[in-house]
């Protein structure tokens, strides 16, 4: 007897052959110690039973085979269906940090050209003031210049300045 195969009748393969046999309504048959011995008409019958057993086999396995991949093209669509959703969820978010950085990059350069036009406008106004004060101390220069060489000696009296008093506004 088998130990891991049992049947649930619980026959010995001898006992099971026999068994089999007699669903298949086969007669006349003779058994040995090790084989079993049939008419040649046995045969015939046995092949005619194998063919119409193997269409029925065949039947069961296309039914199967198509439910087994009818199964596994679900478990790809699902598969399919989430990474598609993960896809979607991951472009919504590199969309929403593009548009961040987006904004966050046009305030630098409105910044950017705001602290430019402040520093191009600080500069002339610097260069203006520069050359007004060139202007002025060209002018100085100038009107020095055109003081007699004995009023620009320092300890003259011309040079020294006029002393004021309360009378024309000035302080003591």
């Amino acid at each position: 007897m088998r130990k891991n195969g049992e049947s649930s009748t619980n026959l010995n393969d001898r006992d099971r052959a026999l068994y089999c046999l007699k669903q298949a309504h086969i007669d006349n048959f003779k058994v040995g110690r090790t084989k079993l011995l049939f008419r040649y008409w046995h045969t015939d019958q046995l092949h005619h039973l194998s063919k119409q057993f193997e269409r029925k086999v065949n039947v069961c396995q296309k039914v199967i085979r198509s439910w087994l991949t009818r199964r596994k093209y679900n478990r790809l669509r699902e598969v399919h269906q989430l990474q598609l959703q993960y896809i979607k969820k991951f472009l919504n978010e590199v969309e929403t940090i593009g548009s961040m950085y987006k904004t966050t990059i046009s305030t630098h350069v409105q910044h950017d050209k705001k602290r430019h036009d402040d520093t191009a406008y600080f500069q002339q106004t610097h260069n203006k003031f520069s050359n007004d004060q060139q202007q002025q101390s060209s002018q100085v220069n100038k009107d020095i210049e055109q003081i007699p060489a004995q009023q620009r000696v320092l300890g003259k009296e011309s040079s020294q300045r006029p002393k004021m008093s309360y009378a024309n506004g000035g302080v003591l």
